[in-house]
């Protein structure tokens, strides 16, 4: 959908007019937003998607320059509307339930955002100050509120309003005390809990840093990638054209011999297919390699065979718990079937380190049988 969006935008920016991105940037907000109501999701999602997308052109710039002047008109507009239906009795009568949805929120957004930053690398200055800035709630989560209101007995767009000022005033507080913040943490956590915290977060870094264009990883990834995808696309073609051909004469070539035209056809076509497919299952092999290389770096290469077997289990053991209980932490969110795949991402992982643990059977077990035959 974004080369769509990027196409359609193009074609409308080679006119010059200004008029005429505006009026394309509309329609694309109508498009998505029609789509999403089709979905049975909210047309403001719609909307909200049209947006980014948009705002991933690259004449953007452009674009935001002519609708500026409207843009203070239309937040006015959605403001107000929002205000309209904002009830301050409800929100002064809900202290106590204002005070938990705004508690859940600062530890929730403090604790993912810090921590998320500082594994990927920052210090932990830069992650405090991450997580002070994250703690405001979006205007979004209104329409949310406001789509969510019929199904509760609770005002949730006043409940939400008064929680979207509330969290954006204490952030701004907050922010004033960044440094103080950092080291009342900084006294919370054990010596021996930091010196973790910085393992996991060189360990994280270090992986992006293989996946990142010119990491170790990178290349190696799309070369095995590319090849598996044309092997593959040469054994579904040499099938399917044998398939079809075989389909469209079966009527007319009749029996050889006694057997079917048709089935020596799809015979014929396995068999082109054979190497092909070998070639791809043999390319899917090396990324898998890659991307396993990418999470057995660090400190598990260097360890003893021992101490590495011992984490890989750990972590085995970790992720597979992890997409054993998405499936049903999922269902009591009550979120569709299509979220459950979720849970392959840890599945996937789990496996990298299963692998991990036979090549260091297989290693020790080699080990064992060269001291048997020299001492023997």
């Amino acid at each position: 959908m974004e080369r769509l969006v990027r196409w359609f935008i193009g074609c409308i920016d080679c006119y010059g007019s200004n008029e005429s991105l505006i009026l394309a940037c509309f329609s694309v907000a109508a498009v998505f937003a029609f789509v999403a109501q089709l979905s049975g999701l909210s047309f403001g999602i719609g909307a909200f998607l049209a947006g980014s997308l948009v705002a991933s052109v690259e004449g953007f710039r452009k674009i935001e320059g002519a609708i500026l002047p409207f843009s203070s008109v239309f937040s006015s507009i959605f403001f107000f509307t929002i205000g309209m239906l904002f009830d301050w009795k409800v929100a002064f009568t809900s202290v106590w339930l204002l005070v938990g949805v705004g508690a859940i929120n600062a530890i929730a957004k403090f604790a993912g955002t810090s921590l998320s930053t500082y594994f990927f690398g920052y210090d932990s200055k830069k992650a405090v100050f991450s997580g002070i800035a994250m703690l405001p709630v979006g205007e979004f989560s209104i329409l949310l509120a406001s789509q969510a209101a019929p199904f509760s007995s609770i005002d949730l767009v006043s409940v939400m309003s008064a929680t979207v000022l509330i969290s954006t005033m204490v952030s701004s507080v907050l922010l004033k005390k960044e440094d103080a913040i950092d080291n009342i943490v900084k006294k919370f956590l054990p010596e021996g809990n930091r010196g973790a915290l910085k393992n996991i977060s060189r360990y994280f870094n270090n992986i992006i840093v293989y996946f990142e264009p010119g990491g170790k990883c990178f290349e190696r990834f799309l070369h095995h990638s590319s090849k598996a995808i044309f092997s593959a696309s040469v054994a579904a073609i040499a099938i399917g054209s044998m398939i079809i051909f075989g389909r469209a004469t079966e009527h007319v070539l009749g029996r050889v011999g006694g057997v079917f035209v048709s089935d020596i056809l799809y015979a014929a076509g396995a068999l082109l297919a054979v190497m092909p497919a070998l070639s791809a299952l043999k390319h899917l092999k090396e990324d898998f390699y890659v991307v396993a290389e990418a999470f057995l770096q660090n400190e598990g290469r260097k360890a003893s065979l021992a101490n590495r077997a011992e984490r890989s289990v750990g972590l085995f053991v970790l992720f597979f718990v992890i997409a054993f209980l998405t499936p049903g932490v999922l269902a009591l969110m009550h979120l569709p079937a299509q979220f459950f795949s979720i849970a392959l991402v840890p599945f996937a992982i789990s496996i990298i380190f299963l692998v991990d643990i036979s090549r260091v059977s297989a290693h020790v077990i080699k080990k064992r049988h060269l001291k048997r035959r020299i001492f023997s």
